[in-house]
């Protein structure tokens, strides 16, 4: 899910299509978002070189 976080820019049940999978129940979905949301923060974030 991390991974394709970066690579896409789609929601969590897109996210979760692009692996082949889908969300049974749904309540995994908020969850899922979060990670989105947190992997697209961090590959923003600059990286300093010391």
């Amino acid at each position: 899910m991390r991974r394709v976080a970066r690579h896409s820019g789609g929601d969590a049940e897109t996210a979760y299509a692009a692996l082949g999978k889908r969300p049974n129940c749904g309540s995994c979905l908020d969850d899922a978002e979060a990670i989105l949301f947190e992997e697209r923060e961090l590959a923003f974030e600059p990286v300093y070189a010391e």
